[in-house]
Protein backbone atom coordinates (compact mmCIF):
# COMPACT_ATOMS: atom_id res chain seq x y z
CA UNK A 1 0.00 0.00 0.00
CA UNK A 2 2.79 2.46 0.88
CA UNK A 3 6.02 1.01 -0.48
CA UNK A 4 7.45 -0.59 -3.58
CA UNK A 5 9.97 -3.34 -2.88
CA UNK A 6 11.92 -5.09 -5.58
CA UNK A 7 11.50 -8.84 -5.73
CA UNK A 8 14.37 -10.90 -7.01
CA UNK A 9 13.63 -12.33 -10.46
CA UNK A 10 14.87 -15.68 -11.82
CA UNK A 11 17.52 -13.98 -13.97
CA UNK A 12 18.95 -11.71 -11.27
CA UNK A 13 20.34 -11.62 -7.76
CA UNK A 14 19.57 -8.74 -5.39
CA UNK A 15 22.66 -7.12 -3.90
CA UNK A 16 23.47 -8.58 -0.49
CA UNK A 17 24.55 -5.26 1.02
CA UNK A 18 21.22 -3.44 0.92
CA UNK A 19 17.50 -3.78 0.32
CA UNK A 20 16.06 -0.97 -1.86
CA UNK A 21 12.68 0.56 -0.97
CA UNK A 22 10.66 3.20 -2.81
CA UNK A 23 7.80 5.11 -1.21
CA UNK A 24 4.84 5.10 -3.59
CA UNK A 25 3.83 8.44 -5.09
CA UNK A 26 0.29 8.19 -3.73
CA UNK A 27 1.40 7.25 -0.19
CA UNK A 28 0.50 9.94 2.30
CA UNK A 29 3.81 9.78 4.14
CA UNK A 30 6.99 11.82 4.14
CA UNK A 31 10.26 9.98 3.61
CA UNK A 32 12.07 12.07 6.23
CA UNK A 33 9.48 11.17 8.88
CA UNK A 34 9.69 7.47 8.05
CA UNK A 35 13.50 7.58 8.20
CA UNK A 36 13.40 9.37 11.57
CA UNK A 37 11.12 6.61 12.85
CA UNK A 38 13.50 3.94 11.57
CA UNK A 39 16.32 5.75 13.39
CA UNK A 40 14.40 5.43 16.67
CA UNK A 41 14.14 1.70 16.00
CA UNK A 42 17.88 1.44 15.21
CA UNK A 43 17.19 0.40 11.62
CA UNK A 44 19.98 1.77 9.47
CA UNK A 45 19.19 3.32 6.09
CA UNK A 46 20.96 5.19 3.30
CA UNK A 47 20.03 7.07 0.12
CA UNK A 48 20.02 4.99 -3.02
CA UNK A 49 23.48 5.59 -4.55
CA UNK A 50 23.18 9.36 -4.41
CA UNK A 51 19.86 9.02 -6.25
CA UNK A 52 19.86 11.72 -8.93
CA UNK A 53 23.60 12.28 -9.31
CA UNK A 54 22.93 15.24 -11.59
CA UNK A 55 21.67 17.10 -8.49
CA UNK A 56 24.70 16.37 -6.33
CA UNK A 57 26.98 19.36 -5.62
CA UNK A 58 30.09 17.59 -6.95
CA UNK A 59 28.56 17.60 -10.44
CA UNK A 60 29.27 21.33 -10.71
CA UNK A 61 32.95 20.37 -11.10
CA UNK A 62 32.11 18.24 -14.16
CA UNK A 63 29.50 20.38 -15.92
CA UNK A 64 31.76 20.87 -18.94
CA UNK A 65 32.41 17.13 -19.29
CA UNK A 66 28.93 15.68 -18.84
CA UNK A 67 25.82 16.35 -20.88
CA UNK A 68 22.55 15.84 -19.03
CA UNK A 69 19.67 15.20 -21.41
CA UNK A 70 16.02 15.18 -20.46
CA UNK A 71 14.29 15.69 -17.16
CA UNK A 72 15.64 12.57 -15.37
CA UNK A 73 12.18 11.99 -13.90
CA UNK A 74 12.93 8.46 -12.67
CA UNK A 75 16.16 9.58 -11.02
CA UNK A 76 14.23 12.41 -9.32
CA UNK A 77 11.64 9.92 -8.09
CA UNK A 78 14.33 7.68 -6.58
CA UNK A 79 16.03 10.76 -5.10
CA UNK A 80 12.78 11.91 -3.48
CA UNK A 81 11.23 8.57 -2.43
CA UNK A 82 13.96 5.94 -2.34
CA UNK A 83 16.24 4.54 0.35
CA UNK A 84 18.14 1.39 1.28
CA UNK A 85 17.88 -0.75 4.39
CA UNK A 86 21.34 -2.07 5.14
CA UNK A 87 22.00 -5.80 5.14
CA UNK A 88 25.01 -7.74 6.37
CA UNK A 89 26.12 -11.24 7.29
CA UNK A 90 24.11 -11.05 10.51
CA UNK A 91 20.81 -10.30 8.78
CA UNK A 92 18.67 -13.27 9.68
CA UNK A 93 14.98 -14.11 9.89
CA UNK A 94 14.71 -12.56 13.35
CA UNK A 95 16.12 -9.23 12.15
CA UNK A 96 13.96 -9.27 9.05
CA UNK A 97 10.87 -9.90 11.18
CA UNK A 98 11.86 -6.98 13.43
CA UNK A 99 12.16 -4.65 10.42
CA UNK A 100 8.74 -5.76 9.12
CA UNK A 101 7.24 -5.29 12.60
CA UNK A 102 8.61 -1.74 12.76
CA UNK A 103 7.26 -0.83 9.32
CA UNK A 104 3.85 -2.21 10.33
CA UNK A 105 3.98 -0.16 13.53
CA UNK A 106 4.73 3.01 11.55
CA UNK A 107 1.99 2.47 8.97
CA UNK A 108 -0.62 1.47 11.56
CA UNK A 109 -0.19 4.54 13.77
Amino acid sequence: EYLTVFKEQKHEEVSPFAFPILIKDNADIEKIELLKFLDTKKIDHRPIAGSNLAKQPFMENYSELIEIRGELANADKVHKNGFFIGLNQDTNESRINYIIKCFNEYFNK
